[in-house]
């Protein structure tokens, strides 16, 4: 627990549920006046008198908060609620803030690189080191994403673009089922696990040719798997929420130890890492798109 959280902790503990609404209410009116979090917050506490519907709640108001202050209180209220909570789930609540192994990878919103979400988190889509809220990587990618120009009604044009190169290599590498639900549905980070399957990953890339020229410009082997993955998703940086705060380098070494585990397994059957390989393309292809200013259309007929 952090020393946010510990403070939060001291002052929400042996208090019932409506009795921490009103210090809810109070704190985000104080901390973020005049802003549609603090309007929500105040709407959609009426009558919060049991556990279930506060927790409830909280998630709901998740929806609410911008990425920084807002994201970082109602996160640090939502373990806290976990830990103070006086009933069965404590125990369970309990595992959650002590096991840093409770929580799986997913993907960058803005990018196609793993980042590590940990479970007493509530906050969706984590953003990896390259594109912090706020900063000019994440204000490229997020200008490039409003994007409305596309050929598929109903689709982004990240998405459409993505459909595209999945479709365009779908003969290429065929994912092995077996693997893919051992990692995407039963998360098993655990190579013996995982049977192998080997590739010819030069097929791929007349398909992905931006990616392929994004490894070796990175100095990489677009031959070998091992050396795509280091590049694409690389294992020394360190993401936001790999740390449970800012002198947590634990929770930063553990992550890295998960990431490597995870490369070792993609390493095992590249087919793993296609759906990355075609999103990586995709991006690529939609910020070529929009450092053009539209002059630049990529066909997908």
């Amino acid at each position: 627990m952090n020393r946010r959280e510990q403070k939060l902790a001291e002052r929400l503990k042996g208090l019932t549920p409506a009795q921490i609404m009103n210090i809810i209410v109070a704190d985000i009116s104080r901390q973020f006046p005049q802003t549609f979090f603090a309007q929500q917050a105040k709407r959609g506490f009426y009558k919060c008198n049991a556990w279930d519907k506060l927790i409830k709640r909280i998630k709901a108001l998740s929806r609410s908060a911008n990425w920084g202050e807002q994201s970082d209180y109602i996160n640090d209220l939502y373990s806290v609620l976990l830990y103070i909570r006086p009933n069965d789930t404590k125990e369970f609540a309990l595992k959650k803030k002590k096991d840093k192994s409770l929580g799986y990878f997913t993907i960058c919103p803005h990018c196609w690189r793993f980042v590590f979400k940990r479970y007493n988190k509530i906050r969706k889509d984590p953003f990896c080191c390259f594109h912090t809220p706020g900063e000019a990587e994440y204000q490229r990618a997020h200008r490039a994403l409003q994007r409305m120009a596309t050929e598929s009604p109903g689709l982004t044009r990240l998405l459409e673009l993505r459909s595209h190169f999945l479709a365009q290599t779908s003969d290429v590498i065929r994912p092995r089922s077996v693997n893919y639900l051992t990692l995407k549905i039963k998360k098993i980070f655990d190579p013996d696990a995982y049977t192998p399957a080997s590739y010819d990953l030069q097929r791929i890339w007349p398909y992905l040719p931006r990616t392929e020229r994004l490894i070796s410009k990175e100095g990489g082997d677009v031959t070998d798997i091992h050396s795509v993955v280091s590049i694409l998703d690389p294992v020394d940086r360190i993401d936001p929420l790999d740390m449970w705060d800012e002198n947590d380098t634990e929770g930063a070494e553990f992550v890295r130890g998960k990431r490597l585990i995870l490369h070792e397994i993609i390493g095992l059957d590249a087919s793993i890492f296609k759906f990355n390989l075609c999103l990586a393309e995709a991006w690529l292809a939609l910020l070529e798109e929009h450092r053009s200013k539209g002059r630049m259309h990529i066909s997908i007929s």
